[in-house]
């Protein structure tokens, strides 16, 4: 995702504006602190990660310009429906590359982050086109956009455009960890990269063909329970498959933040 030159470019840094007024931020971490949490450091509240965060913030002021830690700042965070990375939210939302989206689609993205869930176009379109409408006015108070492109932004509805196919996201975790682990091991890929930079995985999952492998592995009477098999059906796996640890607030760890399979 580039950030230069672009009307997106500008919504965004607008979001950092918001970000460094204390409206958005975490424990009063700087957003350069913040990207250094999100790629480098568990979200443990300890002194020790706090010393870290901090050196690792130094390095990336040092490394980087402001739009480049703004860029690699969102493509780190989480936009809602699975999405990390303001491109996979561009994709989720609109279905289109960031750099082609509207004054009001990309204000929309702007406006998620603080609470993806509570604000999700997709499950609260009030919540959202209010939200949506804030970051514009900000925008205007701010004089990254004019007054009638506000007026013109903040009153066209939130119109999206999303995948109507029948959805895979949170069905299956244990073959999508497989699937993220293979990735990993095979092409050298690190789990943020398969999460947040838009990759697509095709794989050759027949879901009639998994789920009943899943409902006939939890069969008590077929698989009593014993050593390496829990006793709770919940917590039983496919054979073959494989269960992660997964960091990172907000990400669903049934669904891995994979958007697809």
């Amino acid at each position: 995702m580039s950030m230069r030159g672009s009307t997106s470019g500008s919504i965004f840094r607008a979001l950092a504006v918001d970000l460094k007024s204390g409206s958005m931020a975490e424990g009063g971490s700087t957003l350069t602190q913040q990207l250094a949490k999100n790629m480098f450091l568990q979200s443990d509240k300890t002194i020790s990660r706090k010393l870290k965060e901090a050196g690792y913030a130094l390095k990336i002021n040092l490394s980087y310009s402001k739009d480049e830690i703004l860029e690699l700042y969102l493509n780190s965070i989480y936009f809602g429906e699975g999405r990390w990375g303001v491109e996979g939210a561009a994709q989720e939302y609109f279905a289109k590359p960031v750099q082609q989206l509207t004054l009001e689609e990309a204000a929309l993205l702007a406006a998620l982050p603080k609470a993806p869930t509570t604000y999700s176009p997709a499950k609260n379109k009030d919540k959202a086109l209010e939200r949506r409408n804030l970051v514009l006015s900000l925008m205007k108070e701010q004089n990254f956009i004019t007054d009638a492109a506000y007026k013109e932004a903040s009153a066209k509805p939130i119109v999206l455009k999303q995948n109507s196919q029948e959805s895979l996201k949170g069905k299956y975790p244990s073959y999508v960890d497989y699937v993220i682990q293979e990735a990993e091991d095979l092409y050298g890929f690190t789990e943020e990269q398969i999460l947040t930079t838009g990759l697509r995985i095709y794989t050759y999952l027949d879901p009639k063909l998994q789920q009943t492998a899943q409902e006939v592995y939890a069969q008590d009477n077929l698989f009593p329970a014993g050593p390496g098999r829990p006793a709770d059906p919940k917590r039983r796996r496919v054979p073959g498959s494989s269960y992660r640890r997964h960091s990172g607030a907000g990400r669903n760890p049934r669904s891995a933040g994979i958007p697809r399979l």
